[in-house]
Formats: structure tokens, C-alpha cells, sequence
């Protein structure tokens, strides 16, 4: 990532175990700057109407909220919010509907519990180096859909 600017990444996620092992991970990277950690679309939301983040971390299926449905309200509101210079989605499951309406909402990457958080990380420092990534994480198998 960018050694002279810190990388400003807002979080919409439930207080899960895995989860919140990921905020804390990402909070002591140096060149990092978790600016928020939400598990309130509605707060989540008035941040991106002041705030430009550069990645926005988003946990797809939770009891509050869809997490899709989130990153909808703020890619067709581009005159209300201000946009991500990147989204990443994580979730638990995945299904082909749903990673063909995420790369419909030009998600930058989809992660698929578990996986490694230093390889995570290197996505994101690949996402902002413009490095080629690929758009699902290497566990995804199609063939495995739950739909």
C-alpha cells in the first residue's frame, strides 16, 4: 500500500469472532487507518455522505442487514454518498446469484471465510498497488453454491 498516505478502510460488520479478529489485525497495520467499524447501515451510511474512504469492507449476510443490498443503496446514490475507491465483500457463503449481482455493483474482490488474514491483506495492498486481482478468493468453488 501507499507508504506516504495511510489507507483510510470503514468496516460494516457484526461483532462476530472472525470478524472482529479482522478489525483488530487491520487496526495495527501501520499504513492503515480504520475509520470506523459499523454494524448500523444507517450510520454507516452518514459517514459516505462526509467522508471519502478508500476501501470499503463490507460483511455480506448479517442479522441487522444485507450487506448487498448495502453496497446498492450506495453505488445508485453516487450524488448522495460518496463512493469507495474500493469495496470488498466478505461472507461466510456464497452462491453464484450472489457473486453475479456483487460483480454487477463492480465489488473489487470477494472473500470467502476462512481465509488467511495476511493474504487478505495483500489483496488489499495488491487492490491499491494495481495489481491484478483476482475478483473471488482462491476458496471459492462455484460448484459449491448453497442455491
Amino acid at each position: 500500500m501507499q507508504n506516504y498516505k495511510k489507507t483510510n478502510v470503514l468496516m460494516i460488520v457484526e461483532n462476530e469472532s472472525e470478524e472482529r479478529l479482522l478489525v483488530d489485525f487491520l487496526k495495527k497495520k501501520e499504513n492503515l487507518q480504520v475509520v470506523g467499524v459499523y454494524d448500523d447501515t444507517v450510520k454507516a451510511l452518514n459517514i459516505l455522505k462526509v467522508s471519502q474512504v478508500d476501501v470499503l469492507i463490507v460483511s455480506l449476510f448479517q442479522a441487522k442487514f444485507n450487506g448487498v443490498d448495502f453496497i446498492e443503496t450506495v453505488r445508485n446514490s453516487k450524488g448522495e454518498y460518496l463512493q469507495p475507491n474500493k469495496i470488498v465483500a466478505i461472507t461466510h457463503f456464497v452462491s453464484s446469484f450472489v457473486s453475479k449481482r456483487l460483480n454487477e455493483l463492480d465489488v473489487d474482490y470477494l472473500a470467502v471465510y476462512p481465509f488467511e488474514m495476511d493474504k487478505f491483506y495483500n489483496v488489499l495492498a495488491d487492490l491499491f498497488n494495481n495489481r491484478q486481482v483476482i475478483r473471488n478468493s482462491p476458496n471459492y468453488n462455484p460448484d459449491l453454491d448453497s442455491e
